[in-house]
């Protein structure tokens, strides 16, 4: 679960570099998803759908 979590963590605050260097959207296919990098709801919402996803 720990390990899980941090790699959820260092994927966040990838996202969040690369949109620093340039606006950048999530398009999720498999999970039917999109959004703004810079929208933290939808980040913080993406993430429990990784974990959701990664569970089943």
């Amino acid at each position: 679960m720990r390990a899980r979590a941090a790699r959820l963590d260092r994927l966040r605050r990838a996202n969040i570099t690369v949109y620093r260097l340039v606006p950048s959207v999530i398009a999720d296919y498999w999970l039917d998803c999109t959004g703004s990098v810079a929208d933290g709801e939808f980040l913080d919402r993406y993430m429990r759908m990784l974990v959701q996803e990664d569970e089943d």
